[in-house]
């Protein structure tokens, strides 16, 4: 089917766009969450328990040349079909890959004057549900960001590198600050044999994600949270650690340990030029006083730098040791529609839910009574 000047198809194997997502992958625009490796990995673990369907949407010119590729789902929720996109809800940002000339060369207004006609080529649904949809992405404009007229309750955070990771540090960090922190190292140093960095075998990269998701789970918990991290999605997140499979974008768990002990873990994976941070774990226990979740980050950040690469993400969400770092504030939003009377109690519901969220969250009075009681009415440790 053409769309302008384009060439659309909808495929529903990966195996049809492998080429394509490849090409835009290594030469175009994306986030770690649109790489094959996630993708593929989550489809294989996740999407069978939540009965998703994957949808591929490409874009080539007259040329032959892949313009973007959008990878989508369909899935059964509220009693209604919802097409979302690929990974949701387990991804931070709802996105595609793009070609950086078509980018360049109209992608927004191409998006904006064909995108109803292009949802009117996919499988039949009753809500269009594209959650997290940033305003732009590594200095370019999201070509979907016009189309995303709800606003999000969640702002991401990413910081443009330098390769002399002390100037980086230099500039984020105050003279008094830098201080201070050099201290409580000192006495993180003192309590016994501290080491940082990835684990080197199969077995202790098992070791090190099991305690990061038991010490992930016993924060959460504590807060009130349960139930982010069952079964298949620790088999999905561990499955994508295995360099062997997934090549460089495998996550990677940097972990600070004493005496061989984790103290913290940072997930993160890298694709598009970015190390993209996911989840940081710290064990409790008298170190916490040191903060060794800034020595860890730190140190991230430093083998980044030392890699050569421009920008680490932090991820979404407001968080204090987030605005101390980042230098760039991205606006996630929604694209939310019904196609039909069918499916407007669920996108009223869903409206609903996101206003309240964002009212929760932008009002901090308000947000810090919610999380109180959360945590006094919910809260507990997890058995061991």
């Amino acid at each position: 089917m053409k769309l302008g000047a384009l060439h659309i198809r909808v495929a529903s194997d990966s195996a049809d766009v492998e080429s394509a997502w490849q090409h835009l992958e290594a030469h175009g625009l994306c986030t770690y969450f649109q790489t094959r490796a996630w993708c593929l990995a989550w489809a294989e673990t996740v999407g069978p328990v939540i009965a998703a369907r994957p949808l591929y949407v490409t874009g080539t010119d007259e040329q032959g040349r892949i313009t973007f590729l959008l990878p989508l789902q369909l899935r059964r929720k509220f009693g209604m079909t919802l097409l979302e996109f690929l990974t949701a809800p387990h991804a931070t940002y709802g996105f595609g890959l793009f070609d950086t000339d078509f980018l360049q060369a109209g992608a927004a207004a191409w998006f904006a004057e064909h995108f109803s006609a292009l949802l009117a080529l996919l499988p039949a649904h009753d809500v269009v549900y594209l959650r997290d949809i940033p305003d732009r992405m590594l200095g370019h404009p999201n070509p979907l960001s016009p189309l995303a007229r709800i606003k999000g309750a969640n702002h991401a955070f990413m910081m443009k590198l330098d390769t002399d990771f002390e100037n980086l540090l230099s500039q984020r960090r105050g003279p008094e600050t830098l201080r201070s922190m050099r201290k409580r190292d000192k006495r993180l140093v003192a309590m016994g044999n501290l080491t940082f960095g990835a684990p080197a075998t199969a077995a202790e990269r098992h070791r090190i994600l099991a305690q990061m998701f038991s010490d992930h789970e016993l924060r959460l918990a504590e807060t009130g949270v349960h139930g982010i991290y069952g079964p298949i999605e620790r088999g999905f997140l561990s499955d994508l650690t295995d360099p062997a499979k997934y090549g460089h974008h495998a996550l990677i768990p940097y972990a600070l340990c004493l005496d061989g002990t984790p103290l913290c873990v940072l997930l993160g994976g890298r694709a598009c030029n970015t190390f993209w941070a996911m989840i940081t774990s710290l064990a409790d226990g008298p170190w916490r006083k040191h903060s060794p979740g800034d020595y860890t980050l730190r140190h991230v950040i430093a083998a980044q730098c030392a890699d050569g690469l421009p920008w680490f993400d932090f991820a979404a969400g407001l968080s204090d040791y987030k605005l101390a770092w980042a230098d760039t504030e991205i606006e996630l939003n929604l694209l939310l529609q019904s196609s039909g009377l069918r499916g407007l109690p669920a996108t009223m519901a869903i409206a609903l839910k996101h206003g309240t969220k964002r009212l929760l969250k932008g009002n901090a009075a308000l947000r810090n009574l919610v999380f109180t009681l959360r945590r006094l009415l919910r809260g507990r440790r997890v058995p061991e």
